[in-house]
């Protein structure tokens, strides 16, 4: 006979055995598909969603890139050229000024006093030499008729010429006189925008002091100077003797400028403790965005090459044999592809060899794919282009 412990033992071992193959029953059916087929092969067989886009051929610039300094065409010191007593700025500190513009004024009451005497002493001289040459005339005539001797006609040709020589004197002071008046007006010498002025009204100011009463600048045109690698000379200079060279000068900030410019000049000598050799370009600026001392980024353009295979940038990918693209097949299925770059910007790269035009390349979605696996185009987003 069984016991009534062993009959509850047992049915408690089969209904916890019952549970345990139902659990498992459970857990087996919920490994399976729809199908049959087990869902891990199903998510493996899925094609991975990636964005796309077209390679192109394009014209790809050959550039060349460096840090410059804004400098200004011309700097002037300006400097009073004889001692004085300013009477008035005429200026406005930090503002565009041009050529011939009044600066300041000197007080020039000392200078036009001169310059009258200086007058009126010609004038003196002027009257003594028409009366000496009418004196010489009536020399002339008498010593011709035996009335006069030789020495009065000596005496007055002599005198016509000392008298001649004073107003040649008269005239060469005037016209000294004349200069230090005009030095009493400083004006600009150049167009440019003026500093800060040194002086101030009433200040007393001498001949070429050391420090100038104000300096301008020339900004229109301005010029950049910045310095290139050696190795980067020769293809410099290949493209100087082709022509004109572009530049481009870019300002940093949060709303950064550019402008167009050419290459001027390239140093004749080559800085051996950098290794490096400087170069200027030239800008219009005329709306001035270019301001001396700036630090600017410069792009010199080189040359360009034609039909150069382009992708947008994120195409690229970097490991350890170098750059690779996803390059998507007819069958939908993608291909790693080595690629030898030979530019690259901030939105597009241009591939010498391993991409060619009409080719479909991954865009985004790169880290999820492997050599031959499939892929599906998104549609909902468009498709990005190297010049997007």
């Amino acid at each position: 006979m069984v016991s009534l412990s062993q009959l509850f033992g047992r049915r408690r071992t089969v209904v916890i055995a019952a549970g345990l193959a139902g659990g498992a029953l459970v857990l087996i059916l919920g490994l399976r598909g729809p199908g049959g087929e087990s869902a891990g092969l199903h998510a493996a067989a899925m094609p991975a969603p990636v964005h796309a886009a077209r390679v192109e051929a394009r014209d790809m610039p050959v550039t060349l890139f460096a840090v410059g300094t804004v400098e200004p065409e011309a700097t002037v010191a300006i400097k009073s050229r004889i001692d004085g007593v300013v009477a008035a700025v005429a200026f406005t500190e930090g503002a565009s000024v041009a050529a011939g513009d009044v600066l300041f004024r000197l007080d020039d009451r000392l200078a036009r006093a001169n310059l009258a005497q200086g007058q009126a002493n010609l004038a003196r001289d002027r009257a003594g030499l028409a009366d000496a040459r009418s004196a010489l005339d009536r020399a002339r005539t008498l010593a011709a008729r035996d009335f006069a001797t030789r020495a009065t006609l000596d005496t007055a040709t002599a005198k016509v010429a000392s008298l001649a020589a004073g107003v040649e004197f008269d005239l060469a002071q005037i016209s000294g006189l004349e200069t230090a008046l005009d030095y009493t007006v400083i004006r600009a010498p150049i167009s440019g925008r003026t500093g800060a002025a040194a002086v101030k009204l009433g200040a007393s100011i001498k001949a070429n002091d050391v420090q100038p009463i104000v300096t301008i600048n020339q900004t229109r045109p301005v010029q950049v100077v910045f310095q290139i690698p050696q190795a980067k000379l020769p293809a410099l200079r290949a493209a100087m003797g082709r022509g004109e060279v572009p530049v481009v000068a870019s300002l940093h900030g949060a709303n950064p400028a550019k402008a167009l410019g050419k290459l001027a000049f390239i140093e004749n000598a080559i800085d051996q403790a950098t290794g490096t050799v400087a170069a200027r370009a030239t800008f219009a600026n005329d709306d001035e965005a270019l301001w001396p001392g700036s630090f600017v980024d410069v792009l010199a353009t080189l040359e360009t090459r034609h039909d150069i295979a382009a992708v947008p940038a994120p195409v690229v990918m970097i490991g350890q044999d170098g750059p690779y693209a996803f390059v998507i097949g007819p069958d939908a299925k993608v291909e790693v592809r080595k690629l030898l770059v030979e530019q690259t910007t901030d939105t597009v790269a241009f591939v010498r060899e391993g991409l060619k035009a009409g080719e479909q390349v991954v865009t985004e979605g790169q880290l999820r794919l492997t050599a031959g696996a499939a892929v599906a185009v998104q549609a909902n987003a468009p498709a990005a282009t190297p010049g997007s």
